[in-house]
């Protein structure tokens, strides 16, 4: 059980890093395009 636990964990903290850069990827066109 811990074993999946963690590895949800792993898989949760994967998709949140995934949007994080998605959202940094964002604002940095935005600011390139405000240049």
């Amino acid at each position: 059980l811990e074993e999946e636990m963690h590895e949800a964990s792993a898989e949760l903290r994967f998709e949140y890093a995934a949007k994080l850069r998605d959202e940094i990827n964002e604002l940095r066109r935005e600011l390139r395009d405000a240049q």
